[in-house]
Parts: C-alpha cells; structure tokens; sequence
C-alpha cells in the first residue's frame, strides 16, 4: 500500500484516508527532538481534516515547524 507523507524540516507526516467517515487523518510519523530534548517517539500530534486539500496544507505547519 502506498503512504502519502508531508516531509518537513522537523517533522515527516503520514496522511491516510478513514474509510468510515471519509476524513483525511494526519499522524506524526517522524519528529526531530525539540530543545526540551525529548526523543522523536514522544510526539503524539494527529490531527483530521475534511478532505486532502486541508490535510496537506494545515499538516504542513507541524511538518515544518513542529506546532
């Protein structure tokens, strides 16, 4: 199966459709350590969207910034 991934400067984001409610779920995938040093495991961000126009261009701030 393919993956559709937002790689940034922090953070790589895995985009993936809900087959139940047609949403668009954004999870992190990858993170670099912030400056409190905790390991890339830690980040739990997932966020839904609507559709992938939004999951690509909202996930795109936590990819490249980390919010």
């Amino acid at each position: 199966m393919a993956k559709l991934m937002l790689i940034g400067k922090i953070a790589h984001v895995q985009l993936r459709h809900d087959p139940e409610d047609g949403q668009i779920i954004a999870t992190c995938e990858e993170h670099a350590p912030g400056p409190n040093g905790f390991p890339a495991e830690s980040c739990m961000w997932s966020e839904r969207y609507d559709d992938l126009r939004d999951a690509a261009e909202y996930a795109q701030d936590h990819a490249d910034e980390g919010r």
